[in-house]
């Protein structure tokens, strides 16, 4: 997308006690007990699946697709369906979880041992098992940038102010 948020991300945010999915580990290691995270991602995957229901027209089978790819997420809070971490490859999964996961970290998917031997040692080794390298939807990309800068300018906003 174009750095905005997806409709149907902003729908599941506002409907979900948890504000967004969002990776919920950090540096590899989980935030949150695996029980969470798979009852978050029920949650979400659940408000997404509502949003394409109450569409005045039924979408098309290609609708649905897009919107799952865009916004559905896995138990860690990235993406259901992922894209091959190779950047000239760029290929998307048919089904969850098809591609192979780095053995290393555990958090990058490459469609085949092809494309990960192309871009191990000229990229993923750097940032391997790190928040780098774990996949994050494009809306939630989007809205944390968006947060940070209205956190940004709010601190500068009281940072002038006198408190007296």
């Amino acid at each position: 997308r174009d750095g905005s948020c997806h409709p149907a991300f902003a729908f599941s945010a506002e409907k979900s006690k948890f504000e967004w999915a969002r990776p919920w580990r950090t540096n590899n290691r989980p935030l949150l007990p695996k029980e969470e995270m798979e009852k978050r991602q029920r949650t979400w995957n659940k408000l997404v699946d509502q949003y394409i229901s109450e569409y005045d027209e039924p979408p098309s089978a290609e609708e649905v697709r897009s919107i799952e790819v865009a916004v559905k997420v896995a138990s860690t809070g990235g993406p259901l369906y992922n894209t091959c971490a190779h950047a000239p490859c760029a290929k998307l999964e048919n089904v969850p979880s098809e591609f192979m996961l780095c053995s290393k970290c555990k958090q990058t998917r490459f469609c085949s041992k092809e494309c990960f031997a192309a871009c191990y040692k000229t990229q993923h080794k750097a940032v391997c098992g790190t928040d780098e390298a774990e996949p994050r939807l494009a809306s939630e990309i989007a809205c944390s940038n968006i947060m940070k800068k209205l956190m940004s300018s709010m601190a500068n906003a009281v940072a002038g102010m006198s408190f007296e």
